[in-house]
């Protein structure tokens, strides 16, 4: 077994690669596959003969940048064509993204409040910073602690830890004026949040049922399989496609 670092993509340095190291019947196997790696990985698949089988797990969708990765079979691009709607929107793609129903729906009622003053927080943040020109960048991997979240003043007195924010006085009575503005989003932040879980639902099908098309176009046998609790993680089908 050899170890290779390669940078996967749709290249033709990545087809010079894999050409000299897949000389026998092989399998493509990944693991949260991310933005643009699994068309990659798909179309690779395709292209290569000596891939026997392909077996890929999908995650973050909104971070393709190759607008042909989606949609990619045939079949849902004349249909967007027919419609004259445009998917491949980061927002939408986003959504798709996004953890699915089943941790919201075991959230406790006081978990619901932390996350809509989360959500309304870091909105009002956001706001703040591209009004004022400013590049938010996080700390820590979770910007947020529970206790960040206990009431905004508290929240404004994390940002130097969270995202290394030293704000003057005017500044912090700038970003106060835009949370006030935006305030009464707090009654709506959670009905919101369950709207949008489920269009989660719609769009990852969607994405994936796509590329199991794309796949069946080119003659392969391509299925979806779900491999684990959407609660443990929520990119949890993987698409499996073999020659015959």
């Amino acid at each position: 077994m050899n170890h290779v670092n390669l940078f996967f993509d749709n290249s033709q340095t990545t087809d010079e690669v894999l050409m000299k190291l897949v000389k026998e019947p092989s399998m493509l196997i990944a693991l949260h596959a991310c933005g643009d790696l699994t068309p990659d990985i798909l179309t690779k698949f395709i292209q290569f003969e000596q891939f026997r089988c392909v077996s890929v797990v999908s995650c973050c969708y909104h971070k393709m940048k190759n607008q042909d990765n989606f949609p990619l079979s045939q079949a849902l691009k004349c249909a967007v064509k027919e419609m004259d709607i445009n998917f491949f929107t980061e927002y939408f793609l986003r959504l798709g993204a996004q953890e699915t129903v089943a941790r919201w729906e075991r959230m406790t009622p006081e978990d619901h409040e932390v996350h809509s003053r989360n959500v309304v927080f870091r909105s009002s943040l956001e706001i703040f910073a591209k009004q004022e020109g400013i590049l938010l960048k996080r700390r820590r991997r979770k910007p947020l602690k529970k206790e960040d979240s206990v009431s905004f003043s508290a929240f404004v007195d994390h940002l130097p830890d969270s995202y290394g924010l030293h704000l003057t006085e005017e500044e912090q009575a700038r970003l106060w004026k835009v949370y006030k503005s935006k305030e009464t989003l707090l009654n709506y932040a959670e009905v919101l949040t369950g709207l949008q879980f489920l269009l989660q639902q719609i769009i990852e099908s969607l994405i994936i049922s796509d590329r199991v098309q794309y796949l069946k176009e080119h003659q392969l046998n391509a299925q979806v399989f779900t491999i684990f609790d959407d609660f443990v993680s929520p990119r949890n089908k993987v698409i499996v496609a073999q020659r015959e």
